[in-house]
């Protein structure tokens, strides 16, 4: 990567100052060593099981985001879309190659319910392309960087995420960018060039997936919202109390990430927090430690932080479902928070409440007569509707 740091005397836009923090930034606590199941029933007045349509399997779900009622998958170099009231496949967006509407690789999806289209973000080929619902290629934008997540803030601006990626563009890590004039109109957060030979992370949902906007990145404590003019503002802080990173370790010399990863494990560190979500006064977002993901719930009213590992509904006679990497996505829209229960720890669930004499929620018992699920089976989408929606 050091290569790219040449380009640093041609750069066409420096970076400005997020905006002061306003008076209503908040401390999420995160007690990291208390962890516990997520009560649906307690969090949840309402939950539904929707099988995803077989009719478009997909793989490890990397990143799932809902808008509009659309379920929007990246897995396997795909981009799915279903229904996430009947789970009905609607799209798939798989076109790899160098052709006219194809992509290099995808890394972000957006859904754009004016214009009923998909967008996906082609980091390695610099471009957004898009698609009709009807699957044709409706166009694209071609970007002088190469970015792992995006956002479109407005019908020709995009707010996109350069992870530590220097480019003859700009040196920021959050850039604005007009589709229609081509320049970037706003950027922010400059690449540490220390922490560039070293920390590069595939962190993943800076933007969030509901009708908040708020960004984050890795190596950082703090969650941003935007002005009206998509100027980015402190909105949180996440404090790990005593597995916080301390900025001085951030600057030690490391070979490379796997170095520091394994250090700051030593040390008990947490510094890979991602997914940050807000709806109604709940936000969400997971973190890794020791090669497991946690989930944490924060309710802005109580002001306290729930840290799980697993989920159980009521209904289940008292069966926990563990969250891993395959079902670790999450997304939180209108109201809802909606997760993946994969075909396996569906039918380990069944079998394990059939050998205890007891038997799983109708809801779950019907889907697994009804469909044949076996382990090559889509995985069933839990959609939950959020107490504490405002």
């Amino acid at each position: 990567m050091k290569h790219l740091f040449l380009f640093a005397a041609l750069l066409l836009f420096a970076c400005s100052r997020p905006a002061a923090p306003g008076d209503g930034v908040r401390r999420i606590r995160v007690d990291a060593g208390r962890v516990e199941a997520l009560r649906l029933e307690e969090w949840f007045s309402e939950v539904s099981y929707v099988p995803l349509s077989d009719d478009l399997l997909i793989g490890t779900v990397e990143r799932a985001k809902v808008r509009d009622g659309k379920l929007l998958v990246l897995a396997d170099g795909d981009v799915s879309v279903f229904d996430v009231d009947s789970g009905r496949a609607l799209l798939r967006v798989s076109h790899e190659g160098a052709g006219p509407g194809e992509y290099v690789s995808l890394s972000d999806m957006l859904y754009d319910s004016e214009a009923d289209a998909v967008e996906v973000l082609d980091r390695n080929g610099r471009k957004v392309l898009r698609y009709g619902m009807d699957g044709r290629f409706a166009g694209e934008v071609r970007l002088p960087f190469s970015p792992f997540a995006f956002r479109r803030v407005a019908p020709s601006r995009y707010l996109f995420y350069n992870n530590n990626m220097v480019s003859e563009a700009t040196d920021c890590r959050l850039v604005l960018y007009d589709a229609e004039a081509s320049e970037v109109v706003g950027a922010y957060f400059p690449v540490d060039r220390h922490l560039a030979t070293y920390f590069f992370v595939l962190d993943a949902g800076n933007f969030g997936s509901g009708t908040n906007v708020s960004f984050h990145f890795a190596a950082s404590d703090t969650v941003y919202g935007f002005t009206d003019a998509c100027v980015p503002r402190p909105k949180y802080v996440i404090d790990f109390g005593a597995h916080r990173v301390p900025p001085r370790f951030y600057g030690e010399d490391y070979e490379d990430i796997r170095d520091f990863s394994e250090r700051a494990a030593r040390n008990g560190y947490i510094y890979m927090y991602g997914n940050f979500q807000e709806e109604g006064n709940v936000a969400a977002f997971s973190f890794h430690r020791d090669g497991e993901v946690y989930w944490v719930l924060y309710d802005s009213e109580l002001g306290t932080a729930t840290v799980v590992n697993r989920w159980t509904d009521g209904a289940d006679a008292g069966a926990e479902v563990g969250i891993a990497h395959g079902n670790g996505p999450f997304a939180l829209d209108d109201g809802y928070m909606y997760f993946f229960l994969p075909p396996d720890q569906l039918i380990e669930l069944a079998e394990r409440a059939d050998g205890a004499g007891v038997r799983v929620n109708g809801a779950l018992n019907r889907i697994r007569d009804a469909y044949g699920f076996s382990e090559e089976s889509n995985p069933v989408l839990v959609k939950c509707r959020l107490k504490f929606k405002i």
